[in-house]
């Protein structure tokens, strides 16, 4: 289990656990055709926090609150900040709805410690545009590319002869 505070740009295979501790609402967008969603939000760990994206169906799972694991994951970096996303390959799974825990509270307390509620963050409307990155080419993307250039080149137009 890696701790978010040892994170690097680009690293790959990352196992974590945290809490999303704040959520901006879901954006949508459209690429080869088809439209995706992705909402950005904060994960914090005990050694510290990160940005996170949640792509697509997970942008709809996953609330302010919310205890988590990546599997699998990646790290990348965006206008100097570390972002940690399950990428491609990767993998979340929802630990506890709504749970948020109490960084250092022993289990044995008399009286527990009552966490901050989560917030869920407005987006900045002065915040750049996100760029977006090409994570490869699906399968699908790749044979219907295939076709395109095939057919690009077997183009011909053959005159109807009216005589």
């Amino acid at each position: 289990m890696n701790k978010i505070s040892e994170l690097q740009a680009n690293q790959g295979k990352i196992e974590v656990e945290g809490t999303i501790i704040a959520l901006k609402p879901p954006r949508t967008f459209n690429r080869f055709g088809k439209e995706g969603k992705v909402r950005n939000g904060t994960l914090k760990d005990d050694s510290g926090e990160m940005e996170i994206s949640l792509w697509n169906e997970q942008a709809d799972q996953v609330n302010a609150g919310d205890a988590i694991k990546i599997s699998n994951g990646w790290v990348s970096e965006y206008q100097g900040k570390l972002q940690i996303s399950t990428g491609k390959f990767g993998k979340l799974d929802i630990l506890e709805k709504g749970a948020i825990p109490t960084v250092g509270a022993s289990p044995l307390s008399e009286k527990p410690t009552v966490p901050p509620k989560p917030v869920l963050v407005e987006e900045d409307v002065n915040e750049p545009p996100r760029k977006e990155f090409d994570y490869g080419v699906t399968d699908d993307q790749e044979g219907l590319d295939k076709e395109r250039d095939e057919d690009s080149d077997d183009i011909s137009i053959e005159e109807e002869n009216f005589d």
